[in-house]
């Protein structure tokens, strides 16, 4: 590293030395003060640097400690996305992991003790639904499709990566999909349709190489992943077609999704990825694809872009799903009643044709009983004993109705 006198000095760092590329840069003026001017690092390995203080001797205090228990993990970003790094310094870790817990726990608290779940508009408790055979077969398949990605995990030993938002809203589909109370179900539907977002992202850049670095059976693990990913992407979709869940779409739904995403990734996932030493769901480095250009901010800048991309699966999927079927429902009623009256003949053509035959029949007896070519007056009094045998027909059955009344 460059050294340059007098420059550079901030108050409260101590950091002398850093690896880079297997090298050792000093980073240190002539009297042993920092220089932080000529460090040949990315901008995150200077965090702790450009805090205010006291943030600055929080993130240096906090850093240290990090550093120290891991301080052999590499600062660049790996090739595989699997190994830990330090490709965001300790310091910048450490004040992330504070800052997003503060903020994701004040948010869950605040709706837990405020609004909680009356916003959502559940069923009310103890309405039953029945568990159809296409809820067995879906939550059958993703049971299926989990067995053989845990299978991959065993052989691999990578159960860590178990604990990534696919494999969690995997098991919180299978629940959906046998629970018969409404209430809890639509309550997990809400979970899930939010929670689900990383299936999404997982579509649009998977991230498979490792299957083939692996080389175990990669072809079957490769099509078990997308099967899986396209089982999650397409559930949703499905109920909320049927409508046999139900929660209000809106800004309180979305918030908490947010929030239960956002605990799980900086509660659980970064520290099991500082305790196991693997880079569960891109926590330490990111993936290579879009994310790569945000650099060392990419993981603060993603709680803000997951927060509007919410908006995909939270609004703008379900209300596709309903206009689509607003214009596909009367093309799909008008199949039924024709094929209702194809198959069992009494439908509309078999209508048409009973009203025919009734007309024909009437026409036959106006014939025969003094037709076109009957005299006036022999018409007039066929006409006349018509309404007295109609008469005679109400009657007894009026009378037969007060009877059967009387009687009971």
């Amino acid at each position: 590293g460059a050294r340059r006198r007098g420059r550079g000095r901030v108050a409260g760092i101590k950091l002398t030395e850093f690896g880079v590329q297997g090298q050792t840069h000093r980073l240190e003026d002539d009297d042993g003060t920092p220089d932080l001017a000529g460090m040949p690092l990315p901008a995150g390995h200077v965090a702790a640097a450009i805090f205010p203080w006291p943030l600055s001797a929080c993130a240096e205090w906090g850093g240290g400690l990090l550093r120290a228990w891991r301080p052999d993990w590499a600062t660049e970003r790996p090739k595989s996305s699997n190994p830990p790094s330090w490709f965001m310094s300790p310091e910048q870790t450490f004040v992330e992991i504070i800052f997003w817990n503060v903020v994701f726990w004040g948010v869950a608290i605040a709706l837990a003790r405020g609004p909680g779940l009356k916003p959502l508009g559940l069923p009310r408790a103890g309405s039953r639904r029945v568990v159809t055979t296409l809820d067995k077969a879906l939550g059958g398949s993703v049971l299926l499709s989990l067995g053989i990605t845990v299978w991959y995990k065993w052989v691999t030993d990578s159960f860590p990566y178990l604990l990534q938002p696919c494999h969690v809203v995997a098991l919180l589909l299978v629940y959906i999909c046998f629970e018969r109370d409404r209430r809890r179900g639509s309550l997990a539907f809400c979970v899930f349709v939010h929670a689900n977002l990383g299936t999404f992202l997982a579509l649009a850049f998977p991230d498979t190489g490792d299957y083939w670095r692996r080389n175990i059976w990669p072809r079957v693990t490769i099509v078990n992943f997308f099967f899986l990913h396209y089982l999650l992407a397409l559930a949703p979709l499905w109920y909320e077609w049927k409508g046999v869940f139900q929660f209000k779409y809106g800004l309180h739904a979305l918030t908490m999704g947010w929030t239960i995403l956002g605990t799980w990734h900086w509660s659980v996932l970064v520290p099991a990825s500082l305790l196991v030493q693997n880079n569960i769901n891109y926590m330490l480095s990111p993936p290579g694809g879009p994310l790569m250009l945000l650099g060392t901010a990419y993981r603060s800048l993603n709680c803000f872009g997951v927060f509007m991309l919410l908006f995909f699966p939270g609004r703008i999927f379900p209300s596709m799903v309903q206009a689509l079927k607003r214009r596909l429902s009367p093309l799909l009623a008008r199949g039924q009643v024709t094929g209702a009256g194809g198959s069992d003949g009494t439908g509309t053509r078999g209508a048409g044709k009973t009203n025919g035959s009734n007309r024909a029949q009437r026409s036959s007896s106006r014939d025969k009983g003094g037709g076109r070519s009957a005299s006036p007056a022999r018409r007039r009094a066929q006409g006349a004993s018509d309404r007295l045998s109609e008469k005679g027909a109400s009657e007894n059955r009026s009378g037969v109705r007060r009877g059967e009344v009387v009687v009971n």
